[in-house]
Order: structure tokens, then sequence, then C-alpha cells
């Protein structure tokens, strides 16, 4: 009897033992879960922080290139269109014989790294009846239709003291008609020299005769030709009409009507 009564001891203490090592793992289950579910939360917010840090960094990436993209644009519209004028392809509507001049002098004088200024043409917007009293005006009596009948005069006095009229007619991307007389000091042999050998070195010009003095056509889309430029020589005067959207004919008929009578 003795022995069975230290049995039921034996096997009570070693059932409380076990109770208490069941009871201290729940607890330590408990606790490695916490840490478990701790650590999982601090993952997932480093997740989310790092994610919202690339977030706002491609952000700022876009908006840097948009900038720069802004600022190149800008800066390449400026150049291009400094002058306020239209940026058309081919731009040649500096094609007087004194001012191509100038261009000219300009590229070989920064060709040559030399600092010399070049004179530069004193421009004024004015009226018709005022260019009148400065030069003897020739108006072209025919005008195209989709021409405007309020035209722009604009005056600019060279450093020699002659006259240049430029008259607008019509400046737009389908349509473009421009007036140019010019008071020059060189006779018709040095200027038809210029034309063909300074203006218009690298393109082919179709001489032709307007009211019987020498003239030269270029036709748009000749060569790299944007404009259509004739220019007609007369002693001491040189007409340029330029245009984009009309034909061979009309600028004929434009150039046909202009009265050279006691020039």
């Amino acid at each position: 009897m003795g022995d069975q009564f230290n049995d039921r001891s034996y096997f009570d203490k070693a059932l409380e033992q076990l109770d208490r090592d069941i009871v201290w793992n729940q607890e330590r289950k408990s606790k490695i879960q916490s840490k478990v579910m701790l650590t999982i939360d601090r993952e997932k917010n480093k997740s989310r922080l790092f994610n919202s840090f690339k977030y706002m960094s491609s952000i700022g990436v876009m908006i840097a290139l948009l900038l720069f993209g802004y600022n190149f644009l800008s800066d390449s519209m400026i150049y291009n269109n400094g002058d306020g004028t239209a940026n058309t392809p081919g731009n040649q509507t500096n094609n007087s014989l004194i001012t191509g001049e100038a261009d000219n002098h300009e590229e070989k004088n920064e060709n040559k790294n030399e600092n010399k200024e070049i004179p530069k043409l004193n421009k004024s917007q004015v009226t018709e009846e005022e260019l009148l009293k400065e030069l003897d005006l020739r108006l072209p009596a025919h005008i195209p239709s989709e021409a405007s009948n309020s035209p722009q005069f604009i005056k600019l006095v060279h450093p020699d003291g002659n006259v240049t009229a430029e008259v607008k007619y019509v400046e737009t991307k389908e349509l473009f008609f421009n007036y140019v007389q010019e008071e020059i000091n060189e006779d018709t042999e040095t200027v038809t020299e210029k034309i063909k050998n300074v203006m218009y070195k690298d393109e082919k010009l179709e001489e032709i005769e307007i009211n019987g003095f020498p003239s030269y056509l270029l036709l748009e889309g000749d060569t790299s030709s944007y404009y259509s430029s004739l220019h007609i020589v007369i002693d001491n005067h040189f007409f340029t009409i330029t245009t984009h959207g009309i034909g061979k004919d009309e600028i004929i008929k434009i150039a046909d009507s202009i009265d050279f009578t006691g020039l």
C-alpha cells in the first residue's frame, strides 16, 4: 500500500509539472506571436515609407524634367523667333539688297572674331503720306484680292541717308505679300553682281524683264526657297516683291503694275 501511495504522489507531481510546462509554453507562444506581429507591422511601415519616398522622388524628377523642357523650348523659340515675326521654314524675308549685304558682313566679322559694329537702320512705322515725303514711292497698282486693303508702312533710314520703304500687305502662314523699295548708290551692273553672287549664290534664278528693266525671280519650292522673290533693278532704285502662296503669273502681274516712269 505504501508503494502505491508513493506511485500516486509521483504521478501527481509529474502531472503538475506537465501542466506548468503547458501553461509556460502557451505564454511563450503568446509572446512570440506578439513579437512576430510587431515585426510584421514594422516592416509594413518601412515599406509604406519607402514607397512614399519613391513616389515623391518620381514626382520631383518629373517636375524637374518638365521645367528643363519648358526652359529649353522657350530658349529655342526665342532664338528662332527673336524678332517677333512668324517662324516659317527657310525665312527669306530679309532679302533686300542693303540689309542682306549688312548681314553678310556681320557673318564675316563673326568668323574673324572681329568686334566691329555694323551700322543699324533707323526703323519706324509710318503712314503712306509720310513715306511719300521721304522718297518717290511707287506702289503696285495690282494687289491680290486676299491681301489687306490697309497695309502696314515701314520706313528704314540708312546711315548714308538713303531711305527704304517696306509695305506689308499680308503676313500669315498660308499667304505672304511684302513689297520693298530701296534707294541705292550703286549702278545696275554692281547690283546685279550682288544678287547673283551674294544674295543667291547657291540658288538658281530666272532672269526676266519687267517693263524693260532687268529682274530676277526665285520661286518658292525651288531648291531651299520657302518664299518667292522678284527683284527689279533700276539705277539708284531696287524693288523687291516677296510672296508665299502666290503663283508666278500673279507675281509678274503685280510687278508689271508698278509705274517706273521718271526714275
